[in-house]
């Protein structure tokens, strides 16, 4: 998603459901000396974000009915 504001462009991505964990994902992050936030839990889903080398804001999120106690679907 690309929106203007005034003369700044700003992009961000949500990944989600593409399969294994969010703390896996973070990890994996990680190990490719990557700098991801911190994996922030709340009532329907577990997510971390991470900057691409291009400025573009990239979160990672999943949902699973045996930790979170609302369904956002």
């Amino acid at each position: 998603m690309t929106r203007r504001f005034g003369s700044i462009l700003a992009a961000a991505a949500l990944v989600w459901g593409v399969g294994g964990s969010a703390s896996a994902h973070r990890s994996h992050v990680l190990s490719c000396s990557g700098s991801p936030g911190e994996l922030e839990r709340t009532e329907w889903m577990t997510m971390f974000s991470v900057t691409d080398p291009d400025g573009h804001e990239l979160t990672f999120a999943e949902t699973n009915p045996d930790e979170h106690s609302i369904d956002p679907w």
